[in-house]
């Protein structure tokens, strides 16, 4: 009996198609680039998973470096980049929610966080230098070069990094790391950048720029704030751009800094007074005059040192002579023991011609061709002493000295 088996094949074709063996450009907002990068497929992001927000310095101005890292230098603190956290609401055209959250993966912290800026999302090579023009407080001119930098601090510890081309070789045709090249630190939701703009000239404590003569920065060479580069919890196959884009040049800067200059030594809207020494160092004759002559007697040298360069810029103080024998507009001394007597003598100074009127306010002007060093002098002793009684006469002359905005060239 012949048995007839009839097999059937059923073969069946399973087709898998998968998008996770790819690399992905995600971006929220297209560059014009095309459908693909060197770095892989673009994908267009309503938003971005990472939160990251700048932050401007309200006041911003040079000062001595505190932070450890520009010892010696002068730095001023421009803002604060910071991680708020992660947002999972992003959509994209191309892939539905599920596959894209699938693309994305888990978002608990960033690695490789880069500048960029331009027109295009990489290899812009804005330099993140420019030089610093200004007139100091003596009315000289200088320049200062200045540059970028940044203070990363993170979960386990900080990371310093020069960002300009020529501090910084690495940056020269690329985009610079914030979190170093070599080991790639995590950047957890809270951690944040600091970012610095540093002189490359020594810190100068005798340096004032003030509001009224901001140094100036040369040219917008500066990376934006909006803009990044960045990986996710070790995922070496996606890359994230953030393409906004703020003041092109100005980036790191607050309004302030970009429309009036930057300070040095002296924060914004903040009056500097100029500061001065005035010294009366009296002579052997102030306790021993001789009652014997009317020639001039030196009794005090007097010296004005104002803390400012007035070869360049000029300074005034107004000062006025009085006595502690307050009756009457001429100077005398007297003794206990002759009530009734006085002897009148004549003062000068040597910043002004002629006599001293007491009370009377006079200029002292120095500059190039005028001398900061005065002597006050009794003229006529003699004439008023010859028929007065034996004994201790003496006067007690004060010397009010006071700064002045004004600048006179001679004394009145």
């Amino acid at each position: 009996m012949r048995k007839k088996i009839v097999l059937t094949l059923t073969l069946i074709l399973i087709t898998l198609t998968t998008v996770f063996a790819a690399n992905y450009d995600f971006r929220d907002t297209d560059l014009n680039e095309g459908s693909t990068t060197t770095n892989g497929t673009v994908v267009l992001m309503t938003t971005l998973p990472a939160r990251l927000v700048y932050t401007p310095e309200a006041i911003t101005y040079f000062k001595a470096d505190d932070t450890g890292y520009m010892n010696g230098k002068a730095v001023a603190k421009l803002g604060t980049l910071t991680l708020e956290g992660f947002d999972n609401s992003y959509e994209s055209t191309i892939y539905d929610k599920a596959t894209l959250n699938a693309l994305v993966g888990s978002t608990t912290f960033i690695y490789q966080l880069y500048m960029q800026s331009g027109t295009n999302s990489a290899y812009n090579k804005l330099s993140n230098e420019t030089t610093l023009s200004y007139v100091d407080q003596n009315g000289k001119s200088g320049t200062l070069d200045v540059y970028l930098a940044s203070i990363a601090h993170y979960t386990t510890g900080t990371i310093f990094t020069k960002l300009s081309t020529s501090t910084n070789s690495n940056w020269a045709t690329k985009n610079p790391s914030i979190l170093g090249s070599s080991g790639y630190p995590t950047f957890k939701q809270g951690d944040y950048v600091e970012f610095y703009l540093v002189t490359k000239q020594a810190y100068n404590s005798s340096l004032q720029l003030t509001d009224s003569n901001r140094g100036i920065l040369k040219e917008p060479n500066f990376r934006d704030m909006t803009k990044w580069s960045y990986r996710l919890d070790k995922n070496s196959r996606n890359r994230y751009e953030t393409a906004g884009s703020d003041r092109s040049g100005w980036g790191p800067f607050n309004n302030d800094v970009r429309l009036n200059g930057i300070c040095y030594n002296v924060p914004p809207e903040v009056v500097v007074p100029t500061q001065w020494n005035f010294t009366l160092e009296p002579t052997s004759l102030a306790e021993n005059l001789d009652s014997t002559v009317n020639t001039p007697q030196v009794i005090a040298n007097a010296k004005l040192t104002p803390d400012n360069d007035f070869s360049t810029q000029p300074f005034a103080v107004i000062y006025s002579f009085s006595s502690t024998k307050n009756t009457g507009s001429s100077f005398y001394m007297s003794n206990v023991k002759a009530p009734n007597s006085v002897i009148p003598y004549s003062l000068s100074f040597t910043p002004h011609t002629g006599f001293i009127e007491k009370d009377k306010e006079y200029i002292w002007y120095v500059d190039s061709t005028s001398s900061q060093n005065a002597e006050l002098k009794v003229h006529d002793l003699f004439a008023g002493a010859q028929n007065a009684l034996s004994g201790l006469w003496s006067d007690t002359i004060i010397i009010t000295v006071t700064a002045t905005d004004n600048l006179y060239t001679s004394s009145t």
